[in-house]
C-alpha cells in the first residue's frame, strides 16, 4: 500500500497498484484507507485505491459548508480522470458512494454498498444515542481514550470480537481519528446526510449494484438495503449468515468472492 497521495481537492488516498481494472474503496466512520489491507489481499490483480473521506486519515477536515454533492463531485471527477469504473463502500462510506453513483451515473460498471446507509434515510436509534454520548464525553474530556473506548464499545462494532485479531487490527486505525467533527454538534449529519437520497434520485444509478449486509445487521440498515433494491434499477442483495454490521471486515473471504463475481459479471445493461 502506498503512502497517502492527493486524490482530489482536500481528499487523500492510498493505493495498491496492479495491472487490472481500477477499484475505489470508501471506508466506514473513524476508519481510513488502511482498513482495506485484508480485502485487497483477497482481490489480487485489481488496481485498488482507498480514499480517506473528509475528516479522516490524511484528508482535510470536514468543511461544515460542504455537502454530499460537493464531496461526490470531487471524488467522482477524480474517478473519471483515472478511469475508475468499480466502487466499493462500507457503512458511512456508502453515503458518499451512493451520491457518486447518482451524480456520475455512467462512470461505473459495478458498485458494492455494504451495510448501506442513505442520506435522509433511517438512522439506528442506538447508534444516534451513542453519537450524542460521544459529544458529551468529548466536551468533557476531549479526544482521547474515553471517546475511543466508548465508540469501540458501541453497536456498530459488535461483530469484531467474533473474528480473531480484528479488533486489534482496527483499534490503531480508529485511535488515529482526530474527532474534529465533534467540535461542532451536528456537522457530520449536516454534511453527509444532505441532499436526501430519495427513490427518484436512486433511479439515476446506472451501475450494477450489490447491497451486502450481515444477518445480524441493525434494522435501519436493512431498511436502507430494501430502499436500494426498490429504487436502483440494477440492484441485488447478499445477506451473510452470522455477520453483524461491518460485514466486509468481519467476513472478508465471502465478501471478496461476491465482489469478484459482481465485478466480472457480463450482464450490465448497456443503456445504463
Amino acid at each position: 500500500m502506498t503512502e497517502p497521495f492527493a486524490f482530489a481537492d482536500g481528499i487523500a488516498a492510498r493505493a495498491r497498484p496492479a495491472d487490472g481494472p481500477a477499484v475505489l474503496w470508501l471506508h466506514g466512520y473513524t476508519l481510513d484507507a488502511t482498513s482495506w489491507s485484508e480485502m485487497w489481499d483477497l482481490l489480487p490483480g485489481w488496481h485498488h485505491t482507498g480514499v480517506d473521506l473528509p475528516g479522516h486519515g490524511a484528508s482535510a477536515p470536514i468543511d461544515p459548508d460542504s455537502d454530499l454533492r460537493d464531496i461526490a463531485s470531487r471524488i467522482g471527477g477524480a474517478c473519471a480522470a483515472r478511469e475508475i469504473r468499480h466502487l466499493v463502500a462500507l457503512s458511512f462510506g456508502t453515503l458518499t458512494a451512493t451520491q457518486v453513483a447518482i451524480d456520475f451515473p455512467h462512470q461505473f460498471d459495478a458498485v458494492v454498498l455494504a451495510a448501506p446507509s442513505l442520506a435522509g434515510g433511517p438512522v439506528p436509534e442506538e447508534a444516534a444515542a451513542e453519537y450524542m454520548e460521544l459529544h458529551r464525553i468529548y466536551r468533557r474530556h476531549g479526544a482521547g481514550e474515553q471517546v475511543l473506548a466508548r465508540w469501540m464499545a458501541s453497536p456498530p462494532w459488535r461483530g469484531l470480537d467474533g473474528v480473531p485479531g480484528l479488533r486489534e487490527r482496527m483499534l490503531p486505525i480508529v485511535a488515529r481519528h482526530s474527532w474534529g467533527e465533534l467540535e461542532s454538534e451536528g456537522t457530520l449529519y449536516r454534511v453527509f446526510h444532505h441532499p436526501p437520497q430519495r427513490p427518484d434520485s436512486l433511479r439515476r444509478i446506472g451501475a450494477r449494484t450489490l447491497a451486502i449486509l450481515g444477518e445480524l445487521e441493525m434494522p435501519a440498515f436493512r431498511r436502507c438495503a430494501d430502499t436500494l433494491l426498490a429504487g436502483v434499477p440494477h440492484c441485488r442483495r447478499l445477506e451473510l449468515p452470522g455477520v453483524h454490521h461491518l460485514c466486509l471486515l468481519e467476513a472478508p473471504e465471502p465478501c471478496a468472492h461476491a465482489i469478484q463475481s459482481h465485478f466480472t459479471a457480463k450482464d450490465r445493461d448497456p443503456s445504463g
